[in-house]
């Protein structure tokens, strides 16, 4: 293949074929269709408001009036300017929103100068020329793994044309090919790209202004609160105000329930359009790599992220972090077992679909966008064929593309204090690191991931040893994939449990009508009767499990040659049983205590705050026995540091005041946070570290 120069892209960006309308889809008219008429509702809700907020302003301007000229005085006049007052900030909160301006915050973005990038430039100028929209007024870079298309809104942009900015994260540019990359960017623009999807922007305008007049008060609350401070009489007129004001909110809400569900609905819809003129440019197929990839390139980012986090106190930080998400990429697609595809990892439908076994579905009416299953669905129903597949990296459409990914990494880290000069971790040594911490942190790969997620269920230990004459099993059959299908699908049927669980806790709150399971419609009042037959599965499937579990043991206990191996692996088996039946009652203490000292993140009163502290130090009290039991108990002495030593010796030395003279200590909320962080690292590194034990001894038998 040749390379293509500078000038070739330039010419292939003014010789390209305008592409053909998509045709907007039958669903996508009728959620339109149903998102203007909660517009026209709004409107008319919002049109009788204003008319009673200007009547009830004319109102108290006439009686303000009238009260100073029965008897001009100075107290007539307050009185009068009360009564005004009410009917002005009444008649503001519902006009407010015509002088506010929702600004961006960019201070995370770096602005680039696009023709710096001209093959960048020359595939953006194709994008929009193709598809119908206009170029980008500013293109902005950052670390993240995502691609967006933004602008400053204001009421007047439903009217005003409104220049949009291109927001590109290289975490994004790191992990997909050219052709993948291009159709990310297409499906930005897509949103942009036809009349019919301005409708889209007239929802979301008038959603955001009744969301804006309900919960975005602050400046109109302290112009309230200045002005109630004026006298006693603005106090009690400031009263009336926000007593009407809240019934005005109080029908507010009902409308933007109506507003939202629909601006939800036609959102969904807006992003099957965008996709599809994604796919009209580059084929379905890239689209659903990119899409398939997305969570583990975000993965892998995070990853890097929460490392060197880690290492703030021990002032080490990171050169360019790019080629170091991309390694963590690879590494964990590689312990996953998903193949390498034009040197990129080929995640496939399969791969996520193995581990989530789920049979519930819910139609999440509030959600903006569609799954990424239904999403994929929609790209394979449309099939539509690739050209000109370009499997390069992204990267590749940037000059000097290391030396934009350490300038963005550079302004990443600048935020973080560190106590010294920090050293910078090179590339090699982060991998070696990486992966010694992995491997710290993971079971052994023999197990073929059955123990990842899944803690074996207690049995009666020196009861199977009496009875044991010899292993029918095969190390194979008991680790085998139905084994570990077992294993997902209790998993995945727990989690199942758990939902419908917190639908039936919150039912009559909860705004569901019906929900899917097994591919079978359940209506709300079912739930119930669906989660006690799905406990009952719950407790076949783990009585499968439990006698592989038992088999997996009667194996290994027949694979030990002499008494110290057996001894030991009973050992192991009692040991972990027993970290097994406390860990949940150690963790629901750790719990506790800190739901109970979280009211410290709220606004109270002196009371308030009182009586909290008083039953937060009932608490606390449980909290520092249980405290002292998990330092002193053998099993973990051996993974408390120097540090976390320090924190609790002096945590437990004496009792610790939080609030007093009225204010809160903040040095020692301090020291109680660090102390239950330390705790919980503690209960769950024990429990970990007894259960791998068990499992690398049983390795070592093989």
């Amino acid at each position: 293949m040749f390379k293509k120069t500078k000038e070739s892209y330039i010419f292939e960006a003014v010789n390209f074929k305008i592409m053909q309308p998509v045709k907007i889809s039958k669903r996508f008219k009728q959620m339109a269709t149903k998102a203007m008429f909660a517009i026209l509702f709004f409107i008319t809700v919002y049109l009788l408001l204003i008319a009673l907020a200007i009547g009830i302003f004319i109102a108290c301007i006439y009686g303000a009036i009238a009260v100073v000229a029965i008897r001009p005085s100075l107290i007539t006049l307050m009185l009068g300017l009360g009564i005004a007052s009410v009917g002005v900030f009444i008649l503001y909160f519902l006009i407010k929103f015509l002088f506010k301006k929702n600004k961006t915050d960019n201070s995370h973005l770096t602005e680039i100068d696009i023709k710096s990038e001209p093959k960048l430039h020359a595939m953006l100028q194709e994008l929009v020329s193709e598809i119908g929209t206009d170029f980008p007024k500013k293109i902005y870079l950052s670390s993240e793994v995502n691609a967006s298309v933004f602008y400053n809104s204001s009421f007047w942009s439903m009217f005003l044309p409104v220049k949009k900015n291109l927001h590109i994260g290289l975490g994004l540019v790191n992990s997909t090919t050219i052709s993948e990359f291009k159709g990310i960017l297409a499906h930005e623009f897509g949103h942009f790209s036809q009349k019919s999807m301005k409708v889209g922007s007239y929802v979301y305008n008038v959603n955001k202004i009744i969301y804006d007049m309900l919960y975005d008060n602050e400046s109109y609350e302290k112009s309230v609160q200045s002005w109630a401070n004026t006298s006693n009489y603005s106090i009690i007129f400031m009263g009336i105000s926000i007593t009407v004001v809240r019934g005005i909110q109080w029908i507010l809400r009902k409308t933007y329930d109506v507003v939202n569900i629909s601006y939800m609905s036609l959102s969904r819809e807006m992003e099957f359009h965008a996709d599809e003129i994604a796919a009209n440019i580059v084929g379905s197929e890239p689209m659903k790599n990119s899409m398939l990839r997305m969570s583990l390139a975000d993965e892998s980012y995070n990853e890097v992220l929460n490392f060197y986090s880690g290492k703030i106190s021990e002032a080490i930080t990171t050169d360019n972090i790019f080629p170091k998400q991309f390694f963590i990429m690879t590494f964990l697609a590689a312990k996953n077992k998903i193949e390498n595809l034009h040197g990129i990892p080929n995640v496939t439908f399969q791969n996520l679909d193995r581990f989530n076994k789920s049979k519930l579905v819910i139609k999440n009416q509030w959600a903006s966008h569609p799954s990424s299953e239904e999403r994929i669905a929609a790209f394979d129903r449309l099939n539509i064929p690739s050209v000109n597949i370009e499997n390069n990296f992204a990267n590749t459409l940037f000059e000097n593309i290391e030396m934009t990914q350490q300038r963005i990494t550079d302004k990443l880290f600048k935020v973080i204090e560190y106590q010294q000069t920090p050293a910078i971790q090179n590339i090699n040594a982060f991998e070696q690191e990486f992966q010694s911490n992995f491997d710290k942190n993971a079971f052994p790969e023999v197990y073929n991931g059955y123990y990842d997620n899944y803690n074996p269920l207690a049995f009666n230990v020196d009861s199977e040893i009496n009875s044991i004459s010899e292993s029918t099993k095969t190390f194979e059959e008991l680790f085998d994939d139905s084994k570990m299908d077992n294993i997902l699908s209790l998993y995945s049927l727990k989690k199942d449990i758990g939902t419908l669980e917190e639908i039936i806790e919150n039912e009559n709150t909860i705004k569901l009508k019906t929900f899917d399971y097994d591919g079978n419609k359940y209506k709300i009042r079912d739930t119930r009767r669906l989660v006690a037959e799905l406990k009952n599965k719950q407790k076949d499937l783990e009585q499968l499990i439990l006698k592989n579990d038992i088999a997996i043991f009667r194996f290994f206990y027949c694979k030990s040659e002499d008494r110290t191996n057996k001894d030991n692996l009973s050992r192991l088996y009692h040991s972990f049983f027993s970290a097994d039946s406390k860990y949940d009652e150690l963790i629901n203490v750790y719990t506790t205590t800190y739901s109970s000292f979280s009211f410290v993140f709220q606004t109270l009163e002196y009371d308030a705050i009182n009586r909290n502290m008083k039953n937060f130090r009932i608490n606390e009290s449980h909290f520092r026995t249980k405290l002292k039991e998990v330092t002193d108990a053998p099993g973990i002495q051996s993974i408390i540091t120097p540090e976390i030593k320090e924190n609790i010796t002096a945590y437990l030395a004496e009792e610790i005041v939080y609030f007093s003279n009225n204010n809160y200590n903040d040095a020692n909320i301090s020291i109680l946070f660090t102390v239950l962080g330390n705790y919980l690292y503690l209960v769950q590194q024990h429990y970990f570290n007894t259960k791998k034990q068990l499992l690398v001894f049983q390795t070592q038998l093989l």
